[in-house]
């Protein structure tokens, strides 16, 4: 009996290893959510002069919330810089960091 429980055990916890492995976003790709009114196009224009890469709006997730997918280049900037980036606009209600 304690065998088998051991097996199981040993087994849930590979497979809970195996599954943490997995990448949990696209590279290349963020989320942004902006208040209404706000124009997606004049924010796009802002970021890509100040940070020098190309971003653009990949497709629009909900245009009632006003969340929308947004595509830039991962290799000269992470993720992590381009939300930071954002954080000052007023136009932006949320975009993860």
């Amino acid at each position: 009996m304690r065998i088998v429980f051991s097996t199981c055990i040993l087994l849930l916890s590979a497979l809970s290893c195996l599954n943490a492995q997995k990448l949990d976003h696209r590279l290349g790709y963020i989320i942004v959510q902006l208040k209404k009114g706000a124009a997606m196009e004049s924010i796009l224009a802002d970021q890509s002069s100040r940070l020098q890469s190309d971003l653009t709006q990949d497709r629009v997730l909900s245009q009632r919330l006003g969340i929308y997918l947004v595509r830039f280049d991962h290799r000269p900037y992470p993720r992590r810089k381009i939300a930071r980036s954002t954080q000052g606009r007023p136009e932006r209600k949320y975009c993860p960091v």
